[in-house]
């Protein structure tokens, strides 16, 4: 018994800790289990770790332990281990402030309590920041913050925008920096102090270590793709998430979100359906790794994203697979809602008008972003479709009323982009007979449905022409 890790664990302890660890063992619903009276056993014997009473032989035939098997006693060793270690990281826990009022934070952040979280992320930064101690400990401890933020569903992202990223990245700019600082003095006290040669250090500095070179590398690719939009540092940057590398949560993070702006920026602007395959494949690879997912769950604004990616590049048999296996993630009063726009999503993009359109009409849609995404669809779909220039006129009239009037609860460039979208389809239905679709768009820098206006110009030609539609 004495040559195990438990023995190992327990010999460290002090008289404090001896009597500690019993009161969490009884605070834990230990107080009559084998696990409590093998503890004891120990401790009445601890004044000799060799004693013959910790050969197992001896040990269970003890009448406290209940006359144990030689296994038994072995079984309740390792269950004894388990609880001590989870002890240890206890107590770590708690005689480290620092890590304290980072969990402070990180639970109101898990709980939604996101008035809190902020608070005490600014209050926490304000201190650290303040601070002029070159403390490794708190840059790590701003990093996993501003990753939380980031990462979260946390509205500070929104409000911040790409703010909450730029600081993530300062955070690794920080970290690496300091790291060099710390590395390069440790060095430089080590040789003045003569307790080692120079010439140990030699290959051995930072600016030859690959793992520093690495991320060195990692960051100036990233710092160009967000000041640039360089497509040789995307490139490199995609590349590399997708590799096998051994990189930590937080850097992976922080190249997916970066690649994933550019990408969804292009795709913004019109720039090619390779943009759009390229997000899709990028999708994939953040949920199979679960790099995008944040406490194994997804936001409904990214759930429905995805999905739009897979529909603009027809992949609907993946859509509906995506669907099914993870609308789960999404938190459950969410999921009824979400999954009725990801059928209208997929209908739409198989163009099934009508399956569509009797869906949204049939539906009883509260939250806001869901309901701003089904007026899209609406107006678009009845584009299509209309047979009446007073009906389809009054959906656009009702249409802006909607974003005009919901107008401080949208970012503006939803708010641009849906009656920009509006503005296109009243022109091209008021007769002018020289409408140039390409025209009209390069009128407009934010425009919903940008990408997918042509072919919904086509699709209303089509059904103009099979329904005999005059207008």
């Amino acid at each position: 018994m004495y040559k195990s890790k438990l023995f190992k664990i327990l010999k460290s302890f002090d008289e404090n800790e001896w009597k500690d660890f019993r009161n969490f063992l009884i605070y834990k619903n230990h107080k009559n289990s084998k696990s409590l009276h093998l503890y004891d056993y120990i401790k009445r014997n601890s004044h000799d770790f060799n004693s013959k009473k910790f050969q197992i032989d001896e040990a269970r035939t003890s009448i406290k332990l209940g006359l144990m098997t030689k296994k038994g006693i072995q079984n309740e060793m390792s269950k004894l281990t388990l609880i001590i270690e989870k002890y240890l990281v206890i107590q770590s826990v708690l005689e480290d402030q620092l890590e304290i009022e980072l969990r402070i934070f990180q639970n109101y952040n898990d709980r939604n309590l996101y008035g809190l979280a902020n608070n005490k992320a600014k209050l926490l930064k304000d201190k650290w920041n303040n601070s002029k101690e070159l403390d490794l400990k708190r840059v790590n401890a701003l990093l996993r913050m501003q990753h939380t933020l980031f990462f979260s569903e946390n509205p500070y992202k929104k409000d911040k925008g790409n703010l909450v990223l730029e600081t993530l990245f300062q955070s690794f700019n920080d970290f690496n920096s300091i790291y060099n600082e710390l590395y390069t003095y440790a060095i430089d006290k080590y040789i003045s102090i003569k307790l080692t040669d120079a010439s140990a250090f030699e290959d051995q500095t930072l600016s030859n270590n690959y793992l520093i070179m690495e991320i060195s590398t990692i960051l100036d690719n990233i710092n160009k793709l967000n000041n640039s939009n360089n497509s040789e540092s995307f490139q490199y940057l995609y590349n590399k998430l997708k590799s096998n590398s051994e990189m930590s949560s937080e850097l992976k993070s922080l190249i997916f979100g970066v690649c994933e702006s550019y990408l969804v920026n292009l795709i913004a602007k019109g720039q090619g359906k390779n943009h759009a395959d390229n997000t899709l494949d990028l999708y994939r690879l953040g949920l199979n790794t679960g790099i995008i997912l944040f406490n194994n769950s997804l936001s409904s604004v990214k759930f429905q994203n995805i999905l739009s990616i897979a529909c603009l590049v027809e992949e609907f048999e993946w859509a509906e697979n995506y669907v099914k296996n993870y609308i789960n993630l999404i938190p459950n009063k969410e999921r009824e809602e979400n999954q009725v726009l990801a059928m209208v999503q997929i209908y739409f993009g198989k163009w099934k008008y009508e399956d569509a359109i009797n869906l949204l009409n049939t539906s009883d849609l509260n939250n806001f972003l869901i309901k701003v995404q089904s007026r899209c669809y609406s107006l678009v779909i009845y584009f299509i479709i209309f047979d009446n220039l007073d009906f389809f006129e009054s959906q656009i009239s009702s249409f802006t009323q909607f974003f005009y009037y919901n107008k401080k609860r949208l970012s503006q460039r939803n708010f641009n982009g849906s009656l920009n979208l509006a503005k296109i389809f009243k022109t091209a239905v008021s007769f002018n007979k020289e409408f140039d679709l390409i025209d009209e768009i390069s009128k407009y820098e934010n425009i919903v449905f940008k990408n997918r206006l042509p072919s919904i110009f086509e699709q209303r030609k089509i059904y103009k022409e099979n329904n005999n539609i005059d207008l």
